[in-house]
């Protein structure tokens, strides 16, 4: 299948040891341990776990902040959000660590609501849906689109979504166009 939305990546898993931990903007590298875990998987939200190893109880992290993970050479290894921070204090400590799980942003393609009906003319590319559908439900996300190659680039006629999430959109485009598309 052809591909339209960012790069596919076959890494699955990877223990990332990784430079910089960013959750909601902020620097949180020194609150985890070493060896997070993240997997990227085709046609599923990629996901990371990690763990806190902050002894004095300073931080926290709580559900729905933003997180970027970032490799020693700059490259971003994984953006998302948190979707579950669980504490619990183990005997005989006095600190509470916290095992954190995340979703990549492409959860909110599952969370944002597409209701259009394209048909302007026998013109209407994937590009041109794909452009309307990220300006009409997904412009305050973080999310952006990699350009669409021209081999890549189907007319598609007219397209309907009746209030549907934008990733059963995106698969319906998918499956018209024989293509796969991700958020990476």
């Amino acid at each position: 299948k052809r591909r339209f939305v960012g790069p596919v990546s076959l890494i699955s898993p990877v223990v990332a040891v990784a430079t910089s931990i960013f959750i909601g903007g902020v620097n949180r590298s020194s609150y985890f341990k070493p060896g997070i875990n993240i997997n990227h998987n085709i046609n599923s939200r990629s996901t990371a776990s990690l763990q806190t190893v902050d002894t004095a109880g300073v931080y926290i992290p709580e559900v729905d902040e933003t997180v970027e993970i970032w490799a020693a050479d700059g490259t971003l290894l994984f953006k998302g959000f948190i979707d579950r921070a669980n504490t619990s204090t183990p005997p005989g400590k006095n600190y509470a660590p916290t095992s954190v799980s995340c979703t990549d942003l492409g959860v909110q393609c599952d969370r944002r609501v597409i209701y259009a009906s394209y048909s302007d003319s026998s013109f209407l590319t994937l590009s041109i849906v794909v452009l309307r559908i990220m300006k009409e439900a997904l412009h305050d996300t973080g999310i952006s689109l990699v350009p669409i190659p021209a081999a890549l680039d189907a007319l598609v006629g007219k397209v309907v979504f009746p209030a549907i999430p934008v990733t059963e959109a995106f698969n319906m485009l998918a499956q018209l166009c024989n293509c796969d598309w991700h958020v990476d």
